[in-house]
């Protein structure tokens, strides 16, 4: 008579998803496969749990690739080392409630925190077909659209700006200033995944990998802060907003209002050592917002729809 399997608890099965579908870039080819190490996860999930202060303590490095862009150039990709990706998804783990609660509470984003454990999904990520109705949307209702887009933003974010955008940046600040504060910093979720940030890259503060959607939801908890600015946030609240991960999609009636979340958006970026690209940031009538009809045709064949939750990773 055989044994029943022994149903996997909801805490492994996530951490698992993490493993599964947040790990490897989607641009790897399909011969990459993270699914013996996700079930390994799932099944040894109490085991490594135990292991975590050796992880929190271990730096490794990231190997890098290219794949070309949409437009022109190649894009730096990174694969992370095992070691530091399960330390980042045990902490994504452990804390999941209350990041899924703050990057829940934004309003602009298009990040789903959704999760599909029965098809191995943690987060269920962007939606890009809900940008596309919100785009038409806010070019049919508005007068005036702002664009705006940040430069080199995976590549030049702080990692220690992670803590402020959770606690605040002046609470984060003051909490280093003194040594039995600053070890409340440290064990805070948000100075833990600073800590393991680095740890990806040789403790490097400087940027985080490119690639796994484990990076996207990181970012999203950063943007999140940004736009708890009280003058961004109530920029942004006189218009139609929404973001793609950095690409910020704002319309409104009347172009100050445009200039001053223009504005507003600099200023808090600033705060958190992150700017602008200005070539792809722009006020403009929406009724010069038009797209090629070559565009348009390519968009109904658009990649982005496809199911990726479906591949063998």
């Amino acid at each position: 008579m055989k044994k029943p399997i022994k149903k996997i608890a909801r805490v492994p099965r996530f951490f698992s998803a993490l493993i599964r579908r947040a790990y490897l870039p989607t641009e790897l080819p399909p011969a990459f496969t993270t699914q013996s190490f996700a079930d390994f996860c799932a099944k040894d999930y109490h085991w490594l749990k135990s292991q975590q202060n050796v992880l929190e303590r271990t730096a490794t490095e990231y190997e890098t690739f290219t794949v070309p862009r949409t437009k022109s150039g190649r894009r730096s990709l990174a694969v992370v080392h095992p070691m530091a990706q399960m330390n980042v998804s045990l902490l994504l783990t452990e804390h999941r409630e209350k990041i899924k609660d703050l990057v829940g509470k934004n309003r602009t984003t298009l990040y789903r925190t959704d999760d599909d454990l029965d098809r191995s999904v943690a987060y269920m990520g962007l939606d890009f077909a809900k940008r596309r109705e919100l785009q038409a949307r806010a070019y049919s209702e508005c007068r005036v659209i702002l664009n705006a887009d940040i430069s080199r933003f995976f590549y030049t974010l702080y990692t220690h700006s992670i803590p402020w955008a959770v606690l605040g940046k002046e609470k984060a600040k003051d909490l280093l200033t003194d040594p039995k504060s600053r070890k409340k910093l440290d064990r805070h979720w948000s100075g833990r995944i600073d800590r393991a940030m680095q740890l990806c890259q040789s403790r490097e503060t400087f940027g985080i990998p490119v690639g796994p959607d484990t990076s996207r939801l990181i970012a999203e908890i950063l943007l999140a802060g940004i736009e708890r600015d009280e003058r961004l946030a109530n920029s942004l609240a006189r218009g139609f907003a929404f973001r793609l991960v950095d690409d910020f999609t704002v319309g409104f009636n009347r172009e100050d209002d445009a200039q001053e979340a223009l504005a507003a958006l600099r200023h808090a970026l600033w705060k958190f050592n992150l700017q602008l690209n200005d070539e792809k940031t722009s006020i403009k009538s929406s009724r010069n917002v038009m797209r090629s009809r070559w565009e348009l045709e390519h968009e109904a064949y658009d990649i982005s729809d496809v199911d990726r939750t479906r591949s063998n990773r």
